[in-house]
């Protein structure tokens, strides 16, 4: 009886079943957009730098970035707004550390780079963030390739190193215990 039941059930259910095919579905196109360009990054003005709003300061950076290399008047200009900023202590950490960066790129020659280094070196004894020092680091260590050679500036640069990476190392330790 059951048997007849299951007999009597596949094939109303054999019956009832109807093939459904899905057509295949087209593939999906992106749409890419191209943003239009906001300033010309040919040219930088030092009035941009004047701003004491983060929040203008940073992209006025990032633009200055874009549009290195610069000529000889207006990386001066540059160079000395970019100390301002350095010298300022209320500014945040991450521009400090944009502006360090920027210096490491714009500084060429030896007689911009000697008073750079010394004010990086300042500013590697009144910070307490982590990623300005290393910022600092790499800083000097670029400034000092375009000073000559001198064994009390190359201990400076690899005593700034060693204490950086011990805190940092003593950090980690800390972080894993």
């Amino acid at each position: 009886m059951a048997a007849v039941l299951k007999k009597r059930a596949l094939a109303e259910y054999c019956q009832t079943q109807t093939i459904v095919e899905d057509a295949p579905k087209p593939a999906k196109r992106l749409h890419l957009v191209r943003r239009c360009k906001t300033a010309d990054h040919s040219e930088f003005s030092t009035a941009s730098l004047d701003t004491a709003d983060p929040q203008q300061l940073l992209p006025a950076l990032v633009n200055l970035h874009s549009s290195l290399p610069l000529t000889g008047d207006a990386q001066s200009e540059v160079v000395q707004e970019l100390l301002k900023l350095l010298l300022n202590d209320t500014v945040a950490p991450v521009i400090t550390t944009k502006v360090l960066a920027l210096l490491a790129n714009i500084i060429t020659t030896h007689t911009q780079a000697q008073p750079v280094f010394e004010e990086v070196m300042r500013v590697a004894q009144r910070t307490k963030s982590k990623k300005v020092l290393a910022q600092v680091v790499h800083s000097a260590c670029a400034l000092s390739q375009c000073l000559p050679p001198d064994p009390k500036l190359q201990d400076q640069v690899i005593q700034l190193a060693l204490s950086h990476i011990t805190t940092t190392k003593f950090i980690i330790l800390v972080g894993d215990a």
